[in-house]
């Protein structure tokens, strides 16, 4: 019997998400995480760790930008709060740094992504949506930002990202 090992990977990732965020990762959720730059960790041959990066076009304070924005991170329950979570997420900040001029990310995490260098969002998120922006005031408390390693970004008063199905953030 052949196995396809692009096919076997992807099973592996998504018994791994369905773990890791309880059965509540959905197949919009997976569309949102292909098509980046993915990083897998590994424990004697068994999947322990996954997170993407994905370009997306966002406007940050009316300018655009294909901004590095974070999917899918996740670690094995039973290998959370080991230190695999943050050796991931070491990878994916400097990938960020190195590859973006900013980066982003959603999350109810916050106090995790704040120690490696990730910003808090202080300003007004937005969905274009149809050519109108409308405005997506309960994503703003979980938005973060990462300046690249070439951005001269401070501030962030104000993001715009494409509406998606799914989380728009």
């Amino acid at each position: 019997m052949q196995h396809d090992l692009a096919t076997d990977i992807v099973a592996e990732i998504k018994v791994l998400l369905d773990q890791a965020y309880e059965g509540d990762f959905s197949a919009e959720d997976w569309d949102h995480s292909l098509g980046g730059s993915r990083f897998l960790g590994y424990l004697e041959n068994e999947l322990i760790a996954h997170g993407v990066i994905v370009s997306r076009r966002i406007w940050l304070n009316e300018i655009e930008y294909q901004v590095g924005y974070l999917e899918a991170i996740a670690v094995l329950p039973k290998y959370q709060r080991q230190g695999y979570g943050a050796a991931l997420l070491t990878r994916l900040t400097e990938y960020a740094n190195d590859n973006y001029l900013v980066s982003m990310l959603s999350t109810d995490e916050k106090e995790f992504y704040r120690k490696f260098g990730w910003l808090d969002f202080s300003g007004e998120s937005y969905v274009l949506t149809h050519g109108e922006l409308v405005r997506s005031a309960d994503e703003d408390a979980g938005l973060m930002w990462l300046p690249g390693a070439n951005s001269e970004l401070v501030e962030l008063t104000k993001a715009v990202c494409e509406a998606r199905s799914g989380d728009a953030w």
